[in-house]
């Protein structure tokens, strides 16, 4: 594994327990376009419960943004993150901008 694979793989850990830290369930799921429609990833609530859905076909670095993305909804501002967790949630919600 290369050191930037390396990287990737930890903030996608490090959302990906942020996810779970915040109550939000996550679903990979194989995020398909149609013929008039377009699926993609995002947050939705489900019976009461926040579901954050991926698209796991993305390599890591793209499913880390994504699920950064869907999160950057939340108010994380009070949540306890470690500075290059915080700093990639910053960008990610600075791309909206």
């Amino acid at each position: 594994m290369t050191a930037k694979q390396s990287e990737h793989a930890r903030l996608w850990m490090m959302v990906s327990e942020l996810a779970d830290r915040m109550g939000v369930s996550l679903r990979l799921e194989e995020l398909a376009e149609g013929e008039g429609y377009q699926t993609r990833s995002g947050m939705c609530r489900i019976g009461g419960r926040m579901v954050a859905f991926v698209d796991g076909r993305l390599p890591i670095a793209g499913r880390a943004r994504q699920l950064a993305k869907a999160l950057s909804s939340l108010d994380l501002e009070s949540v306890h993150m470690l500075p290059a967790l915080r700093a990639f949630m910053e960008e990610i919600a600075a791309e909206d901008e």
